[in-house]
């Protein structure tokens, strides 16, 4: 299994809705290029 070498950094949005990628747009796209529906992510 691939694995990418540190988790993605989030945020929680303001509202308590959900998170905002935090400068990690690199990642983002090697996750999304191998498909993978989940992703590690540290808040």
């Amino acid at each position: 299994m691939k694995q990418l070498d540190e988790p993605i950094a989030v945020w929680p949005t303001m509202d308590d809705s959900g998170y905002v990628l935090y400068d990690e747009y690199c990642r983002d796209i090697i996750a999304r290029q191998l498909e993978w529906m989940i992703v590690p992510a540290e808040a």
